[in-house]
């Protein structure tokens, strides 16, 4: 086997981290420094999308019905161009200069992640040369897909940026990320690697229905799920996709968590009538709460009673209520306890992902059953 000559001293320095998910409202970008294995937040921000992409995103990702090719690489070209401009904007608002930023990490946008086909792939745009070339900085994207040639599932990939920045030596957490679709990290005292996995729907099928009955981005705080009742026959009936009776590790996205899932659902259930907007908003909720509960309590090898919320979802007030009743005894908290923004832990976790790259640093991942090392991204240089 060929192998490169490794450079594993790690390179300090300022990163940039770029992290659109699967809500696909906007772009995190988080501008930090690392230094002897410690981060010190420089800036974060927030940017949302354009009318111009979102509703292009949503086209694209509605349906598995083939696309113009020209439109998808024409999406490409923008959300590279869109990402490059949010970068270069952090960097003002740092009181930066490009020449000091020593690398960016792009996540890209997901359009269709497929673990288990028989060629998986993870697909994600946003063209990194074009975010290399506009803000004359280099670029490390394309970081699932090794993993997914090496048997993985590509995701969730956090994990061991958690370990290494949320973990502690002599107590074991769970740190559970809501975005749009919710994982979970184990950090368990006992092990040197974090095993990690999505659990299920975290904001999106909510953010979805809330936009289809209101026009507005999301239900704020809960307060539509909060004035509706759950439907217990509809949450049965969601709870029967496959992909609920998997095992981690295991993967997802909106192939899977659509609105054709959720009007499958209730088309089969034949008496929609009845049915009122919040109660399906509420019973959309609750499938975010079941399906993460239930995972969290099926770890019975692990003494875990901390849990660490981050993501989008832990600003929905009625969901983390509704989380705490379920997970009993757990002590649930913010990873703003431990440092970090809960709302920039992922665009954090791509700018580590960065610095590891440049630094030749192999990543441990455990995404398909077996642990293995690999160093993740490619590498767009600057000139």
């Amino acid at each position: 086997m060929n192998t490169l000559p490794k450079s594993t001293a790690l390179v300090d320095g300022i990163y940039i981290g770029l992290m659109s998910g699967t809500s696909m409202d906007g772009v995190d970008v988080a501008v930090v420094n690392f230094f002897q294995e410690k981060i010190d937040f420089i800036h974060a921000e927030t940017f949302e999308y354009p009318a111009s992409i979102k509703d292009r995103l949503y086209k694209i990702t509605s349906n598995k019905i083939l696309h113009n090719l020209d439109d998808i690489g024409q999406l490409d070209a923008d959300i590279g161009i869109f990402f490059g401009q949010c970068a270069n904007r952090s960097i003002g608002k740092s009181n930066l200069n490009s020449s000091e930023v020593l690398a960016i990490g792009s996540h890209g946008q997901t359009i269709w992640h497929s673990p288990l086909g028989s060629a998986p792939y993870s697909w994600q745009i946003g063209n990194p040369s074009i975010i290399t070339a506009r803000t004359l900085i280099s670029t490390v994207s394309d970081f699932r897909n090794l993993d997914m040639a090496f048997s993985g599932q590509g995701a969730p990939l956090a994990p061991a940026f958690h370990l290494a920045f949320l973990g502690e030596s002599n107590r074991s957490r769970i740190v559970l990320n809501i975005g749009g679709i919710a994982n979970i990290s184990i950090l368990d005292k006992e092990s040197p690697t974090a095993i990690g996995y999505d659990t299920g729907p975290g904001n999106c099928l909510m953010d979805l229905w809330h936009q289809l009955h209101t026009g507005e981005q999301y239900d704020k705080g809960g307060a539509s799920a909060r004035a509706g009742e759950i439907l217990p026959e509809l949450l049965e009936r969601f709870l029967e996709e496959d992909f609920f009776q998997k095992e981690g590790p295991k993967s997802t996205g909106r192939e899977t968590f659509n609105l054709g899932y959720i009007k499958s659902a209730i088309k089969s259930l034949g008496n929609i009538e009845n049915f009122s907007p919040e109660d399906i908003q509420a019973t959309l909720l609750e499938l975010t709460v079941v399906s993460i509960t239930s995972n969290i309590h099926a770890l019975k090898t692990h003494d875990i009673k901390d849990i660490y919320l981050c993501g989008g979802g832990s600003a929905n007030i009625f969901l983390v209520e509704q989380l705490k009743k379920a997970l009993g005894s757990c002590v649930v908290k913010s990873t703003a306890d431990l440092g970090i923004d809960p709302d920039h832990v992922e665009s954090c976790a791509f700018a580590w992902l960065a610095q590891q790259r440049i630094s030749g640093r192999p990543v441990t991942l455990s995404t398909g059953g077996e642990r293995k090392q690999l160093v993740l991204g490619a590498l767009y240089q600057a000139p």
